[in-house]
């Protein structure tokens, strides 16, 4: 209503389509609409009326461009040209606006549609579980090899600790078994120790008292501080040193019924001291 903006009629459907097609009418204009199934005595009224041939428009078109062609107006489509609205009748305004046809969607049909689609729908849901399980699978198989490497691995560093193990053991054995022996041996060595100690003692008492009657044959006083030491030490290289001190006439000479050892041979400034040692040496052979 113009005066309220209120509608006095009941919305059955609303159209989706509308095309221009010429027939025998001359140019038409067709549209295509939907009408819900909700009501079903509406539905059964809209089928009655398409089989008696009775089912009709009635159209509400606000125009604003409009054109005579051969006595016809003709109202074409146009900025300002609207249709704003459309009415099922019996008696339309236009005999020729009636209904081309009418489909209707059986219900089985359309639970149908929508089992289809749910299995599809469980199909793809299907498929992508199949996948994720192959690759779930894949994976799967994947961490067994590597546990199953690891598993050899850990087998093999077993065995390579359990030789370890066993050498160490038999090394430890031959261990003991040494230890054992050089237990036994210990008394033994012990003694040789003693023995090699006085031989070693015996032999610098008698290089000592050998160098001590050398000493004494070149004049010097061995209970001099330096020349006990030197005699103690065995510093041959001290004592000809200290030996050279001494004045060849202040020396008296002394033959001295002993052996030089060690192959003590000295020539050039010391020949007149130690050279009759040797001479002497030779006397007594």
């Amino acid at each position: 209503m113009l005066n309220d903006g209120e509608f006095q009629s009941e919305q059955i459907g609303s159209f989706f389509s509308f095309a221009k097609a010429s027939d025998e009418f001359g140019v038409s204009l067709i549209g295509e609409a939907r009408i819900p199934k909700r009501s079903a005595q509406l539905c059964e009224t809209i089928l009655r009326m398409y089989e008696a041939g009775t089912l009709s428009f009635s159209f509400e078109i606000m125009a604003s461009v409009m054109s005579e062609r051969d006595g016809v107006m003709v109202i074409d489509a146009a900025e300002g040209n609207e249709l704003i609205g459309m009415a099922i009748v019996s008696v339309p305004a236009y005999p020729e606006a009636t209904a081309l046809q009418l489909v209707a969607e059986r219900q089985e049909d359309h639970e149908m549609d929508e089992t289809v689609k749910k299995l599809a729908e469980t199909e793809a849901r299907l498929k992508l579980a199949e996948e994720k399980m192959m690759d779930d699978e894949e994976k799967l198989r994947q961490k067994d090899d590597v546990l199953e490497e690891t598993t050899e691995k850990q087998k093999q560093q077993e065995a390579e600790l359990a030789a370890a193990q066993e050498q160490l053991a038999e090394k430890d054995a031959r261990i003991a078994e040494l230890e054992a022996q050089v237990s036994q041996l210990e008394p033994f060595k012990a003694e040789v120790e003693k023995l090699k100690a006085e031989k070693e003692a015996a032999e610098l008492a008698a290089k000592q008292q050998e160098l001590a009657a050398f000493v004494e044959a070149q004049g010097l006083d061995v209970k001099a501080e330096n020349v006990a030491s030197a005699i103690a030490e065995l510093n041959y290289a001290a004592l000809i040193a200290e030996a050279n001190k001494v004045k060849k006439n202040d020396v008296k000479p002394t033959v001295a019924a002993y052996a030089l050892t060690s192959g003590l041979t000295v020539k050039g400034e010391y020949g007149d001291l130690l050279e009759k040692a040797r001479l002497a040496q030779g006397d007594c052979e």
